[in-house]
């Protein structure tokens, strides 16, 4: 068992998942691996079983999704599809740029969706990381669901049809 942490790479400090991690480090399945980006110092005279590092290069943080039994994330788009495409119903920190999380609420909008799929669950707070630890559902309930969310192919099809129809237009 294992816990990955990851902050993603935004250079603006997330203060509310910082400290509901902190607040729930205890319970965290072990070892705990933090990707904490500029929060970093957040995360100083860490217990032994915790490893903290600001960045990771994308094959290094893909095996560490890949060995992971719980992810707790921000809302970026790629490490919710990568915790997703490995089987993982990961815990999700959504960045609220009304809170000066982001610059915007792009991750606010698209989580909505990840949520109402049943394929992330949303944490706010220590309290909703304690609930969702509590359960120990880490796992999807419907990897066929996870697979048509992130299927892209009918996008694909459309641009591609899109286009053709504008080049042949010219």
């Amino acid at each position: 068992m294992s816990t990955l942490v990851a902050f993603g790479n935004l250079e603006r400090p997330f203060g509310r998942m910082a400290m509901s991690v902190l607040g729930e480090l205890a319970a965290l399945p072990r070892p705990v691996i933090i990707q904490a980006g500029v929060n970093h110092a957040s995360f100083r005279n860490m217990p032994p079983y915790v490893t903290v590092f600001p960045t990771c290069g994308f094959e290094e943080f893909e095996q560490l999704v890949t060995d992971a039994t719980a992810v707790v994330t921000h809302g970026g788009a790629g490490t919710i599809h990568l915790a997703v495409s490995n089987g993982l119903l990961p815990a999700v920190f959504v960045r609220n740029g009304d809170m000066g999380e982001h610059i915007d609420n792009h991750q606010v909008e698209w989580c909505q969706s990840l949520f109402a799929a049943g394929l992330g669950v949303e944490m706010r707070d220590s309290g909703s990381l304690r609930h969702f630890l509590v359960r120990r559902q880490f796992a999807q309930a419907d990897e066929v669901a996870a697979r048509k969310f992130f299927d892209c192919s009918g996008l694909r099809a459309d641009l591609h049809g899109y286009i053709r129809a504008t080049l042949a237009g010219k």
